[in-house]
């Protein structure tokens, strides 16, 4: 038979059996709900089970809250114990204590307005029959609550977030949520606990016990809840965007709606990054819901206007704030609507006296309106003052890229309302490239002051010598505009005119026209025609740059072996160039050029930027070149040059070539040789180390992409420990050993380097993950690694190495302002002595508690605070930092503000400024509901009152 679906089932046949098994003999829910499927054929999930029942087993919180902990607690303040039995139970002292220091924080703060009457009378929820008396002991005893969970309810005083759940818990009493009830799976896992702000200790209690609490709210408001203290707390680990999508795609927009509804801090800031979502998902609709409820759009109006429909775009105008629109802000508005050719909020726009000649560096309206070809949005910006001449930089002009279309109207239009010719083409030859129809060309021939000579005349009169001779002899030719026609013959393929304009005229023997045939000639012409014209200008008398002309043709990637012969032919020095090209070659991965480079005569034990032609080849080249070099004489145990230099070796285990690797150990290399003296590895260092910053133009940004080759690196790293290389520098100096295992991970290679004596306290700054000097603890402690860490103090390293001066972090505070939520290292750190009185690093350090206010890690900061005394205004860095209410402001951690206010933070105390810093510093990131909050507190100082929350 097939099993009962527990759609509308009705429990009361098995209601005696389940409270016999569930709550008499104490079998789990688990057990209970697999025996209803195996004895009855009943389906239901566990969590509609609990949902029915949980109520017979254990009290709600509101009964423990409301009822059951007031009187207990007041009976021991009295001196007398009770007992306390529930449905003829009685439950354990234990329990009652854990529930005590669960809920204490919610318990009233005056003993004496604690309700000492032993009726409770009937509960609250309906939807759970329960029972419960005290039976007095006369016990004496009186239990006290501890100082460290006094502050703590002390700093959770008006948190944003539990004022978001008291104003959920109203509406759950209203029956405001009920229609929203559903059987959605339980989204909180037990990582959340560690973001989410608990009421009572995280050692006395469950973090999330509020949140997680079923009895009284269904899951879609607890994941909402959830969302909103994120977003309001500007949490890295939330996207804002996915979660709107997941309500849009559960359908749950309506109860999202209702739930903004509740107007707390939470649900505004929450409501604001809601929007910014919204207008990425084009949610016309709940937009408009947001407006209503009164969500200002002023700070997504850019976003908002990117949606594509005109009358939407009416609607978020009118919405906002005159200032948004005028000026400055109203030119970036006035961009994003021109780039959506919208005539009519365009007006809209320049009417508020939005700035019509606004540029982003790169584009004004005026050009975005003449690439989209909308002639008529260019009359309205033209009309309104647009300057059509005026230039964002030098690649583009209006006039410009209206040629580039071949659109005669705008060409027509603009010419007639004074764009000039020579601002639109003589420094952008890009948008000129495409041949003009002939009407373009008479309109710009007429626009042109009388008797100047443009470089279309000067390429015309180039289609035949004759003409090209004539026209030399009574037109004055400039070298400039010869040079603008030779490109755009160049970029046309027009090898008759090019081959004209370098043997007649000013561009004959130029060196200048040599360079721009290499450099446009190699992508537009064949390279025979290039070779050719250079051959020519060199016998006119051009004096080429043979390295940059080299080089060029590598960065381009357009190497060709009888171009270069032709340059080298010019006596090109290769003695003293060709290492550096060699150098050059590799990096780009050009092995015939480096092949040709040696064989025309490089030396290949001379050093070039960094490297000699054999280390080079060691480091990026073909295994089979550097076995042919080696055979020609290289020096295998070259010393590294001074500046960013490597051995043969060095290069080779940097290059995580294992081959290379082990024929150089072959040949007798150096494995003790030392590093270069800035920026160098020895050769173990080496196996283990990013491949950066060893050729100039690899970006330092690109070291994660560096941290790879695993397989590699640790068969190399083995292969020269075992070989013998030092885990140590000579002479006992620090380097990066240690540190690059830890930002491999390679949690066994740092056993094995650390139980070959490597030193556990050197300083270092590695490429990736942190570009500041670090201990190898305070590293592993930034990123997270608890194994490494305690791999580390076992070594003998120090847990409390101060901070570098430079944007250093000790150990707890390295673990403090990760962005993840380290709890578990932080209490590691902590128990082996860590200090989280640390003062912060002269430039751009913070403290543990400033670090934690920053990332916004609120059950950290209540633990340094309430449990070890953490000083909430102690001073920032002197260079570059922020008192922790400053990090908090700056960063938008809403929740965390508060906690720190409800600390003392006290502002500016030496420039005597309050907490003006910090609200500058949330509105200037945004954060409008963190800079209200401070606002009002500061008010209530200056005014000598203070909301206390009692």
């Amino acid at each position: 038979m097939a099993p009962k679906r527990a759609y509308g089932v009705d429990w009361e046949p098995y209601r005696e059996e389940i409270i016999s098994r569930y709550v008499k003999q104490n079998q789990t829910a688990e057990a209970t709900v697999k025996y209803l499927e195996e004895r009855h054929g009943l389906r239901v999930t566990l969590r509609q089970f609990k949902y029915q029942f949980d109520g017979y087993k254990k009290l709600s919180a509101d009964d423990w809250k409301g009822t059951v902990l007031p009187a207990v607690m007041k009976r021991r303040l009295e001196g007398k114990e009770s007992d306390v039995y529930f449905r003829g139970e009685k439950l354990s002292p234990k329990r009652v204590r854990r529930e005590q220091d669960r809920y204490r924080a919610v318990l009233p703060d005056n003993p004496s307005e604690i309700d000492t009457s032993e009726d409770f009378g009937e509960s609250d929820n309906s939807t759970i029959d329960f029972d419960v008396t005290l039976n007095i002991n006369g016990s004496q005893n009186c239990t006290t609550v501890s100082v460290p969970d006094i502050i703590r309810i002390e700093l959770l005083r008006d948190l944003p977030y539990f004022q978001l759940q008291s104003a959920v818990m109203t509406g759950s009493a209203m029956g405001f949520w009920q229609i929203y009830r559903s059987d959605g799976a339980t989204i909180v896992s037990e990582k959340l606990q560690e973001l989410i702000p608990a009421r009572s200790s995280p050692d006395n209690g469950t973090p999330a016990q509020i949140f997680l609490d079923n009895s009284q709210k269904p899951e879609i408001v607890q994941v909402f809840e959830l969302a909103a203290f994120m977003a309001s707390n500007n949490s890295t680990d939330f996207s804002v965007f996915t979660f709107l999508r997941w309500v849009n795609d559960n359908r749950q927009e309506t109860a999202l709606m209702r739930f903004l509804k509740l107007n707390t801090s939470t649900t505004r800031a929450f409501a604001r990054k809601l929007v910014k979502a919204g207008a990425r998902l084009s949610r016309k609709t709940f937009l408009k819901e947001l407006s209503a409820i009164g969500i200002p759009f002023n700070h997504a109006a850019e976003e908002l206007l990117a949606i594509n429909d005109t009358e939407f775009r009416s609607f978020v105008l009118s919405k906002l704030r005159p200032e948004s629109i005028s000026g400055r802000p109203g030119g970036r508005l006035l961009l994003r609507v021109v780039e959506s050719n919208d005539v009519l909020n365009a007006k809209t726009i320049i009417c508020a006296c939005a700035e019509i000649n606004y540029s982003n560096g790169f584009d004004t309206p005026l050009i975005t309106a003449v690439e989209s070809g909308n002639l008529e949005m260019v009359k309205v910006l033209i009309k309104s003052g647009a300057d059509p001449n005026f230039r964002p930089n030098s690649e583009k002009s209006p006039l410009g890229q209206a040629i580039q279309l071949l659109h005669a109207p705008l060409v027509r239009y603009l010419l007639d309302h004074g764009a000039i010719v020579s601002a639109a083409v003589s420094s952008d030859i890009a948008s000129i490239a495409r041949r003009p129809t002939p009407e373009i060309i008479s309109m710009l021939e007429g626009a042109r002051a009388p008797g100047e000579t443009t470089f279309y005349d000067i390429l015309s009169a180039a289609s035949d010598s004759n003409i090209f001779s004539v026209f030399l002899s009574t037109h004055n030719v400039s070298e400039e505009m010869a040079l603008l026609a030779l490109r755009l013959a160049i970029t046309r393929n027009m090898s008759g005119e090019v081959l004209c304009l370098i043997q007649h005229g000013p561009l004959r023997g130029c060196d200048e026209a040599l360079r721009q045939v290499i450099e446009h000639g190699l992508q537009h012409l064949p390279n025979e025609k290039v070779k050719l014209f250079v051959k020519l200008l060199i016998q006119e008398g051009a004096h080429p740059d043979v390295f940059e002309l080299l080089q060029e043709m590598l960065d381009n990637y357009k190497w060709d072996d009888g171009l270069a012969n032709i340059l080298i032919d010019t006596g090109f020095d290769l003695q003293l160039n060709g290492p550096r090209l060699v150098e050059c070659a590799l990096a780009c991965g050009c092995h015939d050029a480096a092949s040709l480079l040696i064989d025309r005569g490089t030396c290949i034990n001379s050093y070039g930027d960094h490297l000699t032609p054999f280390q080079a080849v060691a480091l990026k080249g073909k295994p089979v070149l550097l076995g042919y070099l080696a055979a020609q004489g290289a020096k295998i145990n070259q010393k590294a040059y001074p500046n960013k230099g490597f051995t043969a070796l060095q290069a080779a285990s940097l290059g995580k070539s294992v081959e290379k690797v082990k024929f150089l150990v072959g040949l007798g290399a150096d494995l003790h040789a030392p590093p270069a003296k800035t920026g160098g590895t020895t050769a173990l260092e080496a196996a283990v180390h990013p491949a950066r910053s060893v050729f100039e133009h690899i970006d330092e940004d690109e070291d994660k992409f560096y941290y790879k080759s695993d397989h590699a690196a640790v068969e190399i790293f083995r292969f020269l420990l075992k070989k013998g290389a030092s885990v140590n520098r000579p002479g006992s100096s620090d380097g990066p050993l240690l540190h690059d295992i830890i930002e491999r991970r390679l949690t066994s290679l740092l056993k094995e380097a650390l139980d070959a004596g490597a030193r556990p306290d050197q300083w270092w700054s590695t490429g990736y993950y942190s570009r500041k000097n670090r201990t190898p603890i305070q590293l592993a402690a930034e990123r997270g690694d608890l194994e490494a860490v305690k791999l580390l103090i076992g070594a003998g390293g120090d847990i409390n190495s101060p901070a570098h001066p430079d944007y250093g972090r000790t150990a707890l505070q390295a673990a403090a302002a990760s962005q993840k939520v380290a709890m578990e290292m932080i209490r590691f750190l902590l128990s082996q002595g860590a200090d989280v009185h640390a003062p912060p690093a002269r430039r751009g350090g913070v403290t543990a508690l400033q670090g934690a206010a920053i990332q916004g890690h609120v059950n950290i900061a209540l633990m340094f605070i309430s449990e070890l005394g953490a000083d909430v205004n102690q001073p920032p860095a002197l260079f570059e930092g922020r008192t922790a209410i400053e990090g908090a402001a700056e960063h938008g951690r809403l929740d965390m503000v508060q906690v720190l206010l409800n600390a003392g933070a006290v502002g500016d105390v030496l420039d005597n400024t309050g907490f003006k810093k910090a609200i500058d510093l949330a509105r200037g990131c945004g954060h409008v509901e963190v800079a209200e909050l401070l606002e009002a507190h500061w008010r209530g100082e200056q005014s000598g009152y203070l909301n206390l929350g009692l």
